[in-house]
């Protein structure tokens, strides 16, 4: 998990600011698009619900494009989720400044509140019906204090790296009561879960993991 921002602030190819690079993204029904929201098994009406959209040249690949925004509304950052990768070649470009993330459901407003890892896990996880952020493998500063109060699942990726960020948020968040929230077993994420294990039993690992916060 990234502690510190060091993305780059603007599309290295263009140098569009986030804004620009989002204006400027089509609606996800694109074909390519589709196919590759197809093979994440997450349907269009549930990612042009979050505001998902495609763009055919991310510093120069056909990527998904998701915002990052501050608690307030304002875009921070924009995500890209490359289509295709070849070796060696990133499958994700962020680009912005500190302090976004990407919400599911009005995900901000829920409670509990619900972090996962990435773009197509917030999806996966929307898919099941429940409001969740995703972090994008970052720590967001103003969490803690916009918690407060409330019950927080720590829902990021089912291995090391995740249990790491598990812990980092729950040593910072005193005030907020903090619970692990795994995918299910021999899943890394919600979005493997998906493709593995189906949206049935997927959106009943979630309904048990929220029951036990009640």
């Amino acid at each position: 998990m990234k502690k510190l921002w060091d993305d780059p602030p603007v599309v290295p190819d263009s140098g569009e600011t986030p804004a620009e690079a989002f204006a400027g993204a089509q609606p996800p029904d694109d074909p390519m698009c589709l196919a590759y929201l197809e093979k994440r098994r997450i349907p269009l009406a549930v990612a042009a619900a979050a505001d998902v959209r495609f763009t055919p040249s991310f510093n120069g690949r056909p990527a998904v494009l998701a915002a990052m925004r501050h608690h307030d509304g304002t875009l921070r950052a924009v995500t890209a989720r490359y289509l295709v990768t070849a070796r060696d070649e990133w499958k994700i470009l962020t680009v912005g400044h500190a302090g976004g993330v990407f919400a599911a459901l009005d995900g901000l407003r829920a409670d509990p509140l619900l972090l996962v890892e990435g773009v197509f896990d917030a999806l996966s996880v929307a898919l099941c019906g429940h409001p969740c952020i995703a972090t994008i493998g970052r720590f967001v500063d103003w969490m803690p204090g916009f918690a407060a109060g409330r019950t927080v699942l720590l829902a990021f990726d089912g291995n090391k790296v995740g249990d790491h960020a598990a812990r980092y948020y729950k040593d910072r968040m005193p005030d907020s009561t903090c619970r692990r929230l795994r995918p299910p077993p021999q899943c890394k994420d919600w979005s493997s879960a998906l493709a593995k294990r189906g949206l049935g039993t997927v959106r009943q690992w979630l309904a048990q993991g929220a029951a036990c916060t009640s």
